[in-house]
Formats: C-alpha cells, structure tokens, sequence
C-alpha cells in the first residue's frame, strides 16, 4: 500500500511538470523567413525574444545563422528574467534593469555558440533549462550576445501567428563596444515578428515521466502474482 501511494505521488509531481507536454512558444518557420539581425545585418550585438512557461524544465531552439563561418566568433546564449512590468501574467515587460544596463548577473548562462558552428542556412541551436534556477508560471527572455568578431545573426519572422506568442516581444542592443546602448522594446504584431524561436519540455522531464508509468505497472504486476 505505502508502495503504491508513493508512486502515484511521484506521478503527480511528474504529471504537473509535463501537463503542457506541447509546445510552449513556437515561431520557427525554417526555410521561411523576414530577415536576420546581428552584428553584420544591422550592428545588432544583443538581441532577445521573451516567452511566458508554464512550466520550469524546458528546451529552447533558436535558428541562427553566421555571416562568416570561420571568423572565430564566438556568442553567448543567456535565459534572462522578465522585470514584470507588463502588467498581468503571460504578458512580457523587459528585460531585468541588470541586464539592460550591460551585465548578466541574475541571468543564465545556457550556453555558446561558436560561428564555426553555422552556416548561412538554418541552423537550429538548442538548449536545455534545467529547474534549479527557474520559477513556474514565469516570464523569460532567452538573449543571444554577440561576441567580438562574431557575425552571428538570428533570423527573425514578419508575423505574429505562432503558437504562444501573445503579448511577447524582442530587444535590441545596438553595437558600441560593449553589451551596453539604446534599447528598443518590440511587441508583437503583424509586419515586425519576434526573432525565431521554439520552447518545449525538457526531454527529461518526459522521460520521466514515461518511467512512472513503467514503475506503476510493475506495481499492477506484482500485486496480481
């Protein structure tokens, strides 16, 4: 008996992690796109695209693409917190004042991205979030950070019809030597879309998920011999 309500408890953990085992945000349409921003479109150095999660343990994919492949650039991937200023749940605001103003502190580190890595074509780059750092129900920009001598960009779409994209936009940080500079705001709307981006379970969470149900037919199994 202790056995069983062990494992439904786990179930229920595992089930509430995974209720929106869908896609989360979805604006990727490889193949098929606006136009890219980054160091060599338009000085673009730091650019972002916000997301509302439902979850805490979830894979993001950004379509990126390099201007030069082999000119030893190198860019970081960041999850940034929202700072809730847009009003109501599900509804992105800006970036945290930290991060506007130049510095990753308070902010993820997910990963790099060397240009060597791309092409010109469509390049999907993904990365996993683990929970440890992450609240449910939380608003997040995932920012792509040019380093020096990247020519780096992220493709971009012209509309807004994706799965989850209400209320969400995108930042730019214009070159000037430093992550630092102009920031503009762009919300969601036919004409100007958000830069490509896809966030969806993290596979694990999944995997695990499929385990607890192993584990509950195991319980079925015995309990029958």
């Amino acid at each position: 008996m202790k056995s069983r309500i062990l494992a439904f408890s786990a179930m229920a953990l595992l089930s509430a992690n995974v209720a929106h085992a869908g896609t989360i945000y979805d604006t990727i349409n490889f193949g098929t796109f606006s136009g890219t921003d980054g160091p060599a479109g338009d000085a673009t150095t730091v650019m972002g695209v916000s997301f509302y999660s439902p979850i805490n343990s979830f894979t993001v994919t950004l379509d990126l693409t390099a201007g030069n492949a082999g000119d030893g650039g190198i860019s970081s991937v960041y999850l940034v917190p929202d700072d809730n200023s847009g009003g109501s749940l599900g509804v992105a605001g800006n970036p945290i004042a930290a991060f506007v103003g130049g510095s990753t502190a308070g902010s993820q580190l997910l990963g790099t991205v060397s240009d060597s890595s791309l092409t010109a074509a469509d390049n999907p780059i993904s990365f996993n979030v683990e929970n440890t750092s992450v609240s449910t129900n939380g608003e997040y920009w995932v920012a792509l950070v040019a380093g020096t001598g990247s020519s780096v960009e992220w493709q971009y779409i012209g509309d807004a019809s994706g799965i989850g994209t209400a209320g969400q936009g995108y930042i730019s940080n214009y070159l000037d030597g430093s992550t630092t500079g102009p920031v503009v705001t762009y919300a969601n709307g036919p004409g100007y879309g958000p830069y490509e981006l896809s966030v969806v379970p993290e596979p694990a969470s999944i995997a695990l998920l499929g385990m607890g149900f192993a584990g509950l037919g195991l319980l079925r199994r015995r309990k029958a011999a």
